[in-house]
């Protein structure tokens, strides 16, 4: 299967959208007591919660594997902390991914790879930009696009290491769909212990389906790879932040955090 192509999400056979959550208003004296509260942890990750981005790797030098999440394009800024960013390089752990309530979805069927049943909920990031605009979630992708091709041997592998789901039990996946809607490439899952890669050339990006089985926060880690033509074998490993349906007070604090938040940029 070619990598490059684009991947539009298409909705699993029986799944229906419910309606957003509506978050209760808060009174300005309300408001300025959580900021109060909140100001002694303005180093928490930042909030990522909107436009495109990419976890993304970079090579910095002999030895020097860089794996982060570039964030914004031109054309395309990404909302972090509530301001718009275009070409935001971050650690992983510095950014928290929100998958928004409305990106729930009830399964009429099971989901195997997912290992979920009929009627169980499911929160998901589509794979297409239209997908992620219509529920107010991030569009996130996978590249290689900082990497010379000419300079690698082989394909670039994103290895799933661990995934922390919120009070240990949960399921993560990560797959494409073909035209008709049916798994055409099945990434990551911790439900399946034998699809735990995601492979693509140097020079490219991609887009994926990402799901969670479980509200809360998420750690997943992942190590990246590759055999440099000069620089042999290197890697990076990091551990992405996922928040699914966030409290409100963890959004408010993510526009704090960018008082302090020190941006990295290579």
């Amino acid at each position: 299967m070619d990598l490059q192509s684009s991947c539009v999400f298409e909705s699993l056979p029986g799944l229906s959208l419910p309606h957003t959550m509506k978050l209760p208003s808060l009174s300005r004296f309300a408001s300025f007591a959580i900021t109060a509260a909140l100001l002694p942890s303005a180093h928490a990750a930042l909030a990522y919660t909107g436009g495109h981005g990419d976890i993304g790797v970079a090579y910095e030098g002999p030895g020097d594997l860089f794996l982060h999440l570039h964030l914004g394009e031109a054309g395309d800024p990404a909302t972090v902390g509530g301001s718009p960013v275009v070409d935001g390089e971050y650690e992983p752990e510095d950014i928290d991914i929100t998958v928004p309530a409305a990106g729930e979805i009830v399964l009429g069927t099971a989901v195997t790879f997912l290992g979920a049943t009929s009627g169980q909920s499911i929160w998901l990031l589509p794979a297409s930009a239209s997908g992620a605009d219509a529920i107010g979630a991030p569009f996130l992708g996978w590249a290689t696009e900082e990497l010379n091709p000419g300079d690698w041997v082989g394909n670039i592998t994103f290895t799933l290491n661990f995934v922390n789901a919120p009070g240990g039990i949960g399921n993560f996946a990560v797959w494409q769909t073909d035209g008709l809607g049916a798994v055409s490439n099945l990434a990551m899952s911790t439900a399946d212990p034998g699809a735990d890669v995601l492979s693509q050339a140097a020079g490219v990006h991609d887009h994926y389906n990402v799901a969670f089985t479980k509200a809360g926060l998420w750690e997943v880690g992942i190590t990246v790879s590759g055999t440099h033509v000069t620089g042999g074998f290197v890697s990076d490993s990091g551990t992405f932040r996922f928040d699914v349906v966030p409290e409100p007070s963890t959004a408010l604090l993510g526009g704090l955090g960018l008082l302090a938040m020190f941006r990295r940029r290579r």
